[in-house]
């Protein structure tokens, strides 16, 4: 029988609107949110960086990129594009590509817990991939990008499961 790991409780809140945001938004809502989880004790490190890229002296591409690890072993790897364009002067973002990946580190090494994706194509391919609590792969399924949690929401999923997997292999991390 194969153990399917159980969805994690429900937050208040919805997920983030998807639209274009003043880049300089963005950016704060991104770094407040992680501070936010870092004072909860629920992320121990983060290790993601904006890389922007300019062509002919204006913002073209930006890239948020690195991975997130939560307190009970949880990493969260990241790959967000950001088409860029110019409104009401400033440089205003909308994310294309989403690629999250949760891993949850045992002594055996690392396995896969879930990830939400859309590299094979346009934002509307997204789907998550699930995993049971041995890391195999049980398939996919398609979402919409109204479903797709926010981040925050997804680095507290990566804590969850951390935490039910590493009970599972009666690994204790306190």
């Amino acid at each position: 029988m194969v153990d399917r790991l159980p969805r994690p409780p429900s937050a208040a809140g919805g997920p983030w609107p998807r639209r274009w945001i003043a880049y300089e938004r963005y950016r704060i809502v991104h770094e407040s949110s992680i501070e936010s989880l870092i004072a909860e004790g629920i992320v121990s490190s983060d290790r993601t960086s904006f890389y922007d890229r300019v062509e002919a002296g204006r913002l073209a591409r930006v890239l948020l990129t690195g991975r997130i690890e939560t307190v009970s072993g949880g990493i969260l790897h990241i790959e967000k594009r950001l088409a860029t364009q110019v409104r009401y002067g400033r440089p205003h973002v909308l994310t294309s590509l989403y690629a999250y990946h949760a891993q949850t580190m045992l002594t055996r090494g690392a396995i896969d817990i879930f990830r939400y994706d859309n590299c094979h194509g346009p934002a509307d391919t997204l789907h998550r991939h699930n995993y049971d609590s041995q890391g195999h792969e049980l398939g996919e399924e398609p979402i919409s990008l109204e479903e797709l949690p926010p981040l925050s929401r997804i680095v507290r999923d990566v804590e969850f499961y951390a935490r039910y997997v590493s009970g599972q292999a009666g690994e204790d991390r306190d």
